[in-house]
C-alpha cells in the first residue's frame, strides 16, 4: 500500500512487535495525502489508526492481541451477503434467544440481555436487521426478497456524531424504509414473512421517532 520511491517500505511485523508497527504505520500515514471516503462522504486518512488501535491494542501490555477482529457470526450463519458487523458472538441476540417464536426471536434481536427490554441502538438495529432475516432465523421460511437488502454497515457510523451522524442515520433510514414498505413486498410472501417485515419496520421507526425526533 506505502511506496518509498524506489522500494517498499519496510515495516515490522505487527506478532513480533506492535508498538513499533503502530509507530511507523502512523508515520507513514501521516506523509500520505488524504483520500476520499466514499462510505462517510469526506477526506480520510488511508487507514484510520484510532480504530485500528481500539480494535487491536496498542502496545505490548495491550489487552488485546493482534488478530481478525469476530466475525464468527457470520461465518457460522452462512448469512445472505457480507455482514461486517463486529459484535462479539455472545452478543448474537439469535444465540442468546430463548423460546423460538417469530416474535420472541424479534425481541431478542431489537432488545439487550439479559431481559430484553432495553432497545438497542438505532445504528445497531441498522446495521444487523440481516440478523433477523431468513435463514438466521429459522421461524421464516426464506425468499429471495431477503437477498435484495442494502447492506449498512458498522464502520458508517463509527466516530461520527453530531449532525454528520444524524445524516448518515437519514440516508440509512430512508434505505431501510424504502426495503420495508409494504407495498414493495412479493406477492407470494407468506403471512410470517409479511409479518417479520412489518415488525422489523415498526421497531426502527419507533427507534429512529426516539433518536432523530
Amino acid at each position: 500500500l506505502f511506496l518509498d520511491e524506489d522500494d517498499f517500505v519496510d515495516l515490522p511485523h505487527p506478532r513480533k512487535d506492535r508498538k513499533k508497527f503502530l509507530s511507523r504505520l502512523t508515520s507513514l500515514v501521516k506523509d500520505e495525502k488524504m483520500q476520499w471516503n466514499p462510505v462517510k462522504k469526506k477526506m480520510m486518512p488511508w487507514i484510520n489508526l484510532r480504530k485500528l488501535t481500539s480494535m487491536y491494542g496498542g502496545g505490548e501490555h495491550s489487552a488485546y492481541r493482534w488478530r481478525e477482529h469476530p466475525t464468527s457470526v457470520q461465518k457460522a450463519r452462512h448469512s445472505p451477503g457480507p455482514l461486517r458487523h463486529t459484535y462479539p458472538p455472545t452478543q448474537d441476540p439469535l444465540a442468546t434467544a430463548k423460546g423460538n417464536s417469530l416474535m420472541s426471536v424479534i425481541q431478542k434481536w431489537s432488545h439487550g440481555p439479559p431481559y430484553y427490554d432495553k432497545m438497542y441502538s438505532l445504528q445497531r438495529l441498522l446495521v444487523t436487521v440481516p440478523l433477523a432475516f431468513p435463514p438466521i432465523n429459522k421461524e421464516v421460511e426464506p425468499h429471495t426478497y431477503f437477498t435484495k437488502w442494502k447492506f449498512i454497515y458498522q464502520e458508517t457510523f463509527e466516530e461520527e456524531d453530531g449532525d454528520a451522524l444524524r445524516d448518515l442515520l437519514v440516508r440509512a433510514m430512508r434505505k431501510a424504509k424504502y426495503f420495508l414498505d409494504p407495498i414493495k413486498f412479493p406477492k407470494d410472501f407468506n403471512k410470517k414473512q409479511v409479518l417479520l417485515l412489518k415488525t422489523i419496520g415498526n421497531i426502527i421507526r419507533d427507534r429512529e421517532e426516539a433518536t432523530l425526533g
